[in-house]
């Protein structure tokens, strides 16, 4: 907990545009407008105590949900694109390990938010 006390408002402003993309996508399918969107983000940032200047309803949605909705939005299209790539067979055991250590290493970042 003491970590993000000591966090800057620019990065966990960071760690929420990256993990929280899938939060408004699940709630835009479910059929909630923006502006309930925004209210619920407000609403739990508000639960949370997070410093949201005053918790301003602009800020939350130029600075929060499109960025987080273009990133999510961007990690699916990369994913689609590596997904239709097809695997050549000519893959050697040492590319397959260095994709392997990359993957973990990509994982480990992604922990940090």
């Amino acid at each position: 907990m003491e970590y993000w006390e000591n966090v800057s408002r620019a990065g966990y402003l960071t760690g929420f545009q990256m993990t929280m993309g899938k939060f408004f996508v699940i709630l835009r399918d479910l059929g909630m407008s923006q502006k309930d969107q925004i209210t619920m983000a407000q609403a739990l940032f508000d639960s949370f105590h997070v410093d949201w200047d005053a918790g301003d309803r602009e800020n939350i949605k130029m600075s929060l949900q499109k960025p987080a909705l273009a990133n999510y939005e961007k990690q699916q299209r990369e994913l689609r694109q590596v997904a239709s790539q097809p695997f050549s067979k000519t893959l050697t055991p040492e590319m397959i390990l260095t994709l392997e250590e990359l993957t973990f290493l990509y994982k480990k970042y992604l922990r940090r938010f």
